[in-house]
């Protein structure tokens, strides 16, 4: 497991914040959610995750409106994102990225693969985290 676990998972169901709670803590993960993109915002202030993985599509404001915003927060900066959806069209993505995506992950997908695929992430920003104090 990577310098930081701490990750926020925001979506709108439930059910899918269970779900991938439960799946991530047992890989090692101290695992923070929210259903709404204000909220998280406001949590990942507080709590200063390595990732949030963050759903395109929330009440109140998207994932990308969110995305952007979290970009603009100073203590966030080496934080991970990685948006979450079933928009799989390239323009989703595409906008996901230039409002400051680390990654978009395709739904459905398997939970092996994400837990592996966050992990990448996390070992290439605390390498690189690594590096620059060299």
């Amino acid at each position: 497991m990577a310098e930081n676990n701490k990750i926020l998972v925001v979506d709108g169901e439930t059910y899918t914040l269970e779900f991938l709670s439960y799946y991530l803590s047992q890989n090692g993960f101290v695992v923070y959610t929210s259903t709404n993109g204000r909220d998280a915002i406001q949590q990942a202030r507080r709590i200063l995750p390595g990732i949030i993985m963050l759903e395109v599509m929330l009440p109140e404001m998207d994932g990308f409106e969110t995305c952007f915003e979290l970009r603009k927060i100073k203590e966030l900066k080496n934080t991970l994102i990685a948006l979450i959806s079933e928009r799989n069209e390239d323009t989703a993505q595409i906008i996901g990225f230039e409002v400051g995506a680390d990654d978009y992950i395709k739904k459905p997908v398997r939970v092996n693969v994400l837990i592996h695929r966050l992990n990448a992430l996390l070992r290439r920003v605390n390498k690189t985290n690594r590096n620059n104090l060299a």
